[in-house]
């Protein structure tokens, strides 16, 4: 275990819907703390301190400021959240990280829309001794903890992701990394001609979607299959089998039932909690202070896994433009 300060600085850029669900977690962080909240529009602001107001009291969190200026920041922050879209991220955190001393930095997905600011902000985060995340959480997820202990990963394990309409672009990434951290592979191709030809809008303005099939192979013989039906509705499935086990996920039943090889594969029900992020940021914080690390995937192992998604679907959006240079999702 690290040795406590006394006071710690946290900082979270980017104040909306999900920036303000980090504060309210950070509000319950049992350290002695301040906090700083940046967002260059003043109703994000307005929002995320009504909804930091509707957590009980903490009196460790000595002071909180919510601003528009990156230049309010203080000298050192022990962990910054990085929770804007992906438009320009790379560009805020050089910026940052001119401004202010980091140690620690949670960033989230999907990182950067051009595959060169991969490695400039690896290079950057090395350079200046910066640990960092990346916000997956389902790895933090008690019942997917509980499904990678029951697989046989000496074994090609394979994955079905099927459902209508729930932003494949933008949250595919979320599937790969939680089907890496389970079948513990993180080398991946990627096949995109199943995909459907239209590229349409995305709910987030400025941001494009798309539907159809992705079909990844794992370097260990796993493959994932996530596809995205558009004109339909239907609820997200995830279905797991390996050479021993057979597990069907409803997540928003929180509910699966699996059977496997010793039970005579007699199929069985479990239900299941999956935790907010209002509920999971204070686990990170005091684990990464406390103890150095944390349970979300580091920035490196982060960046192995958006690559080849990301280098794969602009290429694929280049086919009907070939002047497009970033990936347009978030």
């Amino acid at each position: 275990m690290k040795t406590m300060k006394s006071i710690y600085n946290y900082a979270i850029v980017g104040a909306g819907q999900l920036g303000s669900r980090h504060l309210q977690s950070m509000k319950a962080v049992k350290l002695k703390s301040c906090i700083w909240v940046i967002d260059s529009n003043p109703e994000s602001l307005r929002i995320a301190e009504e909804r930091y107001g509707q957590i009980a009291d903490n009196d460790l969190i000595l002071n909180v400021t919510f601003t528009q200026s990156l230049e309010d920041l203080p000298d050192k922050i022990d962990f910054m959240i990085v929770a804007t879209s992906a438009f320009k991220r790379a560009k805020l955190i050089k910026k940052i990280c001119t401004i202010t001393t980091i140690k620690n930095m949670l960033i989230e997905k999907v990182l950067f829309q051009h595959p060169t600011d991969y490695e400039e902000i690896k290079q950057l985060l090395f350079k200046q001794n910066i640990k960092a995340w990346v916000n997956c959480p389902r790895r933090m997820y008690p019942f997917y903890q509980i499904c990678k202990q029951k697989l046989d990963t000496q074994k090609p394990i394979h994955i079905t992701i099927d459902g209508s309409n729930w932003g494949m672009a933008c949250n595919a990434i979320h599937f790969i990394d939680i089907v890496a951290f389970m079948i513990q592979s993180t080398s991946y191709t990627i096949k995109t001609d199943l995909l459907d030809s239209e590229i349409f809008d995305s709910k987030r303005i400025g941001y494009k979607e798309i539907s159809g099939t992705l079909q990844l192979n794992f370097s260990n013989g796993s493959t994932l299959t996530l596809s995205c039906r558009k004109d339909i509705s239907l609820p997200i499935s995830i279905f797991i089998c390996s050479n021993k086990t057979r597990i069907l996920i409803d997540e928003s039943k929180k509910m699966a039932i699996y059977s496997d090889f010793e039970n005579n594969w007699t199929w069985e029900t479990s239900n299941f909690e999956l935790p907010f992020q209002s509920q999971l940021t204070s686990t990170v914080i005091e684990s990464v202070m406390l103890d150095g690390t944390c349970p979300l995937t580091t920035f490196d192992e982060s960046v192995s896994l958006h690559l080849p998604f990301i280098i794969s679907l602009l290429n694929f959006f280049k086919r009907d433009s070939s002047d497009i240079e970033v990936l347009p999702i978030t």
